[in-house]
């Protein structure tokens, strides 16, 4: 099998000859090959480049489209982004202050608004150099939660949480409106698989009832946006421990949860059941940035056991890949995977 098809049998929950492997490589891809981050994140055919070499010279399956954490703050209209030559984008400060100021905000359009035509171009030229070869998942970072903390400013949207319930509603509605039309860009440009990110709406953030308040309809909201016009597999990733929303994560309409390294795999895969895929959660510090090869393909086996007999596992990091990763470390983990484990 390809590690396309390999992938996609993972989240139809069908039979396939191995785990598939799709660690979250994003920047670390760029210094991979030698090219400035920066440039990595403003130019679809360097960004497209660097994720398809990096697959093949690794062997891994799948690659993810995605240049850093504030692609939608900026198509939106967020003023204080920065761009690091060697680092990735960061932002800081408030922007949104008020209703008014919401209601006054256009939509942003895929065709036009920040970097996300360079994006939507990269998931492109990336589905024509990988042919069937390996899986395109396609980045639409933010999720509505967390494009609201960065709109309003981390700190102060938490506020708003409990004193201005009505006006944080409200944003994250535009939010979410905004979200849906960039994967939709995503997936007419055919992407292959379409994630996001919520990491904001963490357990080690916010308790389940926020989460089944703020967090979830939103996210919701978006991927049905996404399943009335096309069937692309979604996925969502929560940073931390997302044992007190997991439950509700399967309930968004995603194909697939990324689990983080904090995130004890048993109960996931429990709660995962063969509702949706499972993908995670190797450490990505220890053992993935500071170990060895060796070390991580015990840390493998360990999240192999644990999905033992299911069809609905990919192996991956729990989260983005440090640039400072030696890259034998991620061939560990396809080798892990390619060896199976007794307990498969």
């Amino acid at each position: 099998m390809t590690g396309k098809e390999r992938a996609l049998a993972a989240f139809r929950g069908e039979p396939h000859d191995r785990v598939p492997v799709i660690p979250l490589v994003g920047q670390a891809g760029a210094v991979y090959c030698g090219v400035a981050i920066r440039e990595h994140a403003h130019d679809p055919v360097t960004l497209a480049r660097c994720q398809i070499e990096c697959a093949r010279r690794m062997g891994y399956d799948g690659v993810y489209i995605s240049a850093d954490t504030w692609v939608n703050a900026e198509a939106v209209g967020f003023p204080n982004v920065e761009h690091p030559e060697h680092a990735p984008a960061c932002g800081h400060g408030t922007w949104i202050e008020s209703i008014e100021q919401i209601d006054a905000l256009p939509l942003p359009d895929p065709k036009r608004s920040g970097r996300w035509p360079l994006m939507v171009e990269a998931v492109r030229q990336a589905v024509k150099m990988a042919g069937d070869e390996l899986l395109i998942v396609g980045n639409f970072d933010q999720a509505p939660f967390d494009l609201a903390c960065q709109l309003r400013e981390l700190n102060r949207f938490m506020l708003d949480l409990v004193e201005n319930r009505e006006f944080a509603h409200r944003l994250l509605d535009y939010c979410a409106d905004a979200v849906s039309q960039y994967a939709i860009a995503m997936a007419e440009a055919g992407a292959h698989v379409l994630n996001t990110g919520d990491s904001a709406a963490s357990g080690s953030l916010i308790g389940p009832r926020m989460y089944a308040e703020f967090a979830f309809p939103y996210e919701k909201k978006v991927f049905q946006a996404i399943r009335s016009r096309f069937d692309t597999p979604i996925t969502l990733h929560i940073c931390g421990d997302s044992s007190t929303c997991i439950d509700l994560m399967t309930q968004t309409g995603a194909t697939g949860i990324e689990i983080d390294e904090l995130m004890d795999l048993a109960v996931a895969r429990t709660v995962c059941g063969d509702r949706v895929t499972a993908i995670g959660n190797v450490g990505t510090v220890d053992p993935v940035m500071r170990g060895t090869p060796e070390q991580v393909k015990a840390a493998c086996r360990e999240c192999l056991e644990v999905f033992a007999g299911s069809n609905r596992y990919i192996l991956a990091t729990g989260c983005a890949v440090s640039p400072l990763t030696p890259p034998e470390n991620l061939v560990a983990m396809v080798d892990a995977a390619r060896e199976g484990c007794q307990a498969c």
